[in-house]
């Protein structure tokens, strides 16, 4: 696992690489979170059905890129060639993250 982390270090494509998946990540998430909150804004000055189909399709398109973003990290981790435990730490340590990130977006959107 060290020698696996020592090699990312030493990769410049392998940092851009992990940095430009998880801000995809982080902005497919914002675009999902002002989907959310666009959808169920109760004092909006604009018709019913324009505030919920824009909020709609904000969302879509967040949720889309999310998806589009996290096969595109998966086919890259699957094309590595790493051990297998340090394959299952990655995913272990990837799910975890992606737990907090809807857990975050169900929070804020309940308050």
């Amino acid at each position: 696992m060290l020698k696996l982390f020592g090699e990312t270090v030493r990769s410049e494509k392998a940092i851009k690489s992990i940095f430009d998946h998880y801000k995809n990540l982080a902005v497919s998430a914002v675009i999902i979170a002002v989907g959310l909150k666009v959808f169920f804004r109760e004092d909006a000055s604009s018709p019913v059905w324009l505030v919920k189909t824009s909020g709609g399709c904000i969302f879509v398109l967040g949720l889309v890129l999310l998806i589009l973003n996290e096969r595109h990290g998966m086919h890259l981790l699957n094309k590595a060639k790493i051990s297998l435990p340090a394959y299952f730490t990655i995913l272990f340590v990837y799910s975890m993250g992606w737990f907090v990130i809807a857990n975050e977006l169900v929070i804020s959107h309940s308050r």
